[in-house]
């Protein structure tokens, strides 16, 4: 029987003054049977660092990380969604995506971006920091 459920992204800018800034979130809304497949986006104006898409309802999240070697983006932690989830972000473009198979009804709900700029291998918090409630 599939379920439909509702993932809706509420544009919201946490605004600071820095150089570093997220331009947008996709999708806006959308509606997803369950057992489906969502694709998160937040783009930035810049290069980032650390991207990390947590669901605020539950806690769970996925962490991901550019790295110089392999010089791409890894996954750092995302053990809430083992087998479902996966980075899907075009880095060149700035983007950073999260896309998650066999949607739930517990995915259901609010998702937050968090983004910060890329400071060569620097800690976590050493970059500016963005971050964008999204409803989902």
């Amino acid at each position: 029987m599939a379920i439909c459920r509702s993932i809706a992204l509420l544009i919201f800018i946490v605004s600071t003054s820095s150089a570093f800034d997220i331009v947008s979130v996709s999708p806006a809304s959308t509606t997803v049977p369950y057992g489906g497949k969502i694709r998160l986006t937040c783009k930035t104006d810049g290069y980032y660092e650390f991207c990390k898409f947590v669901h605020n309802t539950t806690a769970k999240f996925c962490d991901f990380v550019w790295l110089r070697d392999p010089y791409n983006v890894t996954t750092k932690e995302c053990s809430d969604f083992e087998g479902r989830a996966r980075f899907v972000g075009r880095y060149d473009q700035y983007e950073c995506g999260l896309e998650l198979d066999n949607v739930t009804p517990e995915d259901a709900g609010l998702w937050q971006c968090e983004m910060e700029s890329y400071h060569g291998g620097y800690h976590r918090g050493y970059g500016y920091q963005k971050n964008r409630p999204d409803e989902a």
